[in-house]
């Protein structure tokens, strides 16, 4: 094992304990609840070229994205030629 030269000095973010000396202890201090992080989509809907979205109870309204970038007619085909076979 090598030894590397001690941590002179931790800090931590909104949420986060750092605590020790010769042994480092990083705590949860934060939002410990395991239920509020579940969140329910409201809204998703596609309105002409503007994908809608939004989550429940946020106190968001719908944010909006433009899907005009991919509108390339990519998916407008022309067949010159169909050759059906009958099923034997």
């Amino acid at each position: 094992m090598t030894s590397i030269a001690p941590v002179q000095a931790v800090s931590a973010g909104t949420g986060i304990s750092v605590s020790g000396t010769s042994t480092i202890t990083v705590t949860n201090t934060g939002d410990l609840s395991n239920t509020n992080e579940i969140q329910t989509i409201d809204t998703f809907e596609i309105n002409s070229n503007t994908l809608r979205a939004s989550l429940s109870s946020d106190g968001q309204a719908f944010k909006t994205v433009s899907l005009a970038a991919y509108l390339d007619n990519t998916d407008s085909q022309v067949v010159d030629t169909l050759i059906i076979h009958p099923i034997h």
